[in-house]
């Protein structure tokens, strides 16, 4: 019974979370924070209830492990209550700011995760169907909303300036970027990983409408989850089939980028585009991609090899020319016009859609706290009214609006529960990783899941957590870790 009960709050959230919504957009996250805290408290009373009729009856069971990431998650967990108790925004803290509520309920209910997923038991190949299918769900709307239409009504009441940054049930672009970087690593992998044919032409299939999904978006940060999740697919390729596979896929991938922008452009009421979405579809870019991979494809068939060090070199080499660049145009010359392009290679406050200019206030802002709250911070998401106080009315000149996040889930946990918060939330990451390793060497399988992992938290280091999607993420470190054999 606790078994069934632990699989069933597994597929609940896999399968129902995302789509949760009460009042369209208004309320997205106050839905989620409802829906997921209901659920976690009715499983763990209801795995309760079970353990305490087996004690009554003094029957025997099987004894479950608990994994050391579970115990990092309890430390966590402390490290938040202490923060909370310490917090001069105890209302804040204890629910989380609104939009986001990650406040120390939520920290409760997903230590309440690890636990009850130590009981399951379920496939990998199920648990990565069914988030493929969910997302591919997530991103035809996605797309659909993208393009100005509305079947559900969600832009109801939603001023048309604030329209193009929502999207789908998850919600905004920045949030449903993270979103994607669990689910395209998941389905590209089981594209690439899967035996049967019909299992690959159904995951191929997926990896693209999720990717749709993801360029609709428009948030810059999917494309780091896009480049990384095609570097671990290389990496892992472990035949000429899967590196033809990889290959197809890119190609896949651009042409149906370079589509979606030309319907885009037809189409009066589809959003505006960002400006990487215009450089990744610019003629010249799809060209070379194309050239460059069937020549890398061509010479991988003709030698019947995979050609992986020269590839590495060419990578190593791409990215120390992009570092160099960014280094002269950030301290040698930062005044030169660069176009489009500065976002993204001048470091400066402009860096990253603003991030530079949040990350450094928030590092400003943790070097000038008490001793107490650099140990264990401001209190859990309490980011937004501690910044309020001293960056105001500089962020309301700049932008006309206030950050209440990072946009980096390390500097984040590290400015709301302190270095002790951030020292277990990597302790936790670190055992999850590990141990993902081992789960992948006993069982291909387990692959997708990891890499889906790997990829968020690659993800968050220009991210935000939240209730909408980070839940799903620390269900995944909890479903991998877990000591239970799964086929």
């Amino acid at each position: 019974m606790k078994t069934k009960i632990s699989n069933i709050y597994i597929i609940i959230l896999i399968m129902v979370f995302p789509l949760v919504f009460f009042d369209f957009y208004y309320d997205i996250a106050d839905a989620k924070y409802l829906f997921f805290t209901i659920a976690t408290l009715i499983t763990s009373f209801l795995l309760l209830v079970c353990i305490l009729i087996s004690v009554v009856k003094r029957e025997t069971h099987e004894e479950i492990k608990i994994h050391t990431a579970a115990k990092w998650c309890v430390v966590w967990c402390m490290v938040n209550v202490i923060s909370y108790l310490i917090s001069e925004y105890k209302t804040i803290a204890l629910a989380g700011t609104d939009g986001r509520k990650f406040g120390l309920v939520t920290v409760l209910c997903i230590t309440i995760l690890f636990f009850v997923v130590q009981f399951s038991v379920i496939s990998f190949n199920l648990i990565c169907g069914m988030f493929t299918l969910t997302a591919c769900l997530v991103s035809c709307l996605g797309v659909i909303n993208s393009y100005g239409f509305d079947p559900i009504g969600f832009y109801e009441g939603v001023r048309p300036d604030l329209k193009m940054f929502y999207q789908t049930t998850i919600g905004h672009i920045d949030i449903c970027a993270t979103y994607y970087a669990i689910a395209f690593p998941i389905a590209a992998f089981s594209f690439i990983k899967s035996k049967e044919l019909k299992r690959r032409v159904i995951y191929g299939m997926a990896s693209l409408v999720i990717f749709a999904g993801m360029f609709a978006c428009g948030c810059d940060s999917g494309y780091i989850n896009l480049g990384v999740t095609i570097v671990f697919l290389l990496i892992f390729a472990n035949n000429i089939a899967e590196i033809n596979l990889t290959g197809t896929l890119v190609i896949a991938v651009m042409s149906l980028a370079k589509i979606m922008m030309y319907v885009n452009l037809k189409v009066p009421s589809a959003k505006e585009m960002d400006s990487i979405a215009i450089i990744f579809t610019d003629n010249r870019v799809f060209l070379t991609v194309i050239i460059l991979v069937s020549a890398y494809l061509a010479i991988c068939n003709i030698t019947g090899k995979l050609m992986k060090k020269y590839l590495y070199v060419t990578a190593i080499s791409v990215l120390a020319a992009v570092i160099c660049i960014a280094v002269y145009f950030s301290v040698f010359d930062i005044n030169k016009d660069i176009g489009s392009v500065s976002n993204l290679i001048r470091w400066n406050d402009k860096w990253g859609s603003y991030r530079g200019y949040i990350w450094r206030i928030s590092l400003e802002n943790y070097c000038n706290l008490p001793i107490v709250n650099k140990l264990f911070g401001t209190g859990p998401d309490t980011l937004e009214p501690v910044l309020m106080v001293n960056y105001e009315k500089e962020m309301y000149s700049m932008f006309s609006a206030y950050y209440d996040n990072s946009h980096n889930e390390l500097i984040q946990y590290l400015c709301v529960t302190g270095i002790f918060g951030l020292i277990t939330y990597a302790g936790i990451v670190v055992a999850v990783f590990i141990s993902g390793v081992k789960r992948c060497r006993e069982n291909e399988s387990a692959l997708p899941i990891y890499m889906g992992i790997v990829c968020y938290f690659i993800q968050s280091f220009v991210g935000i957590n939240q209730i909408m999607t980070t839940p799903l993420y620390f269900l995944c470190m909890a479903f991998i870790s877990t000591e239970k054999n799964k086929k």
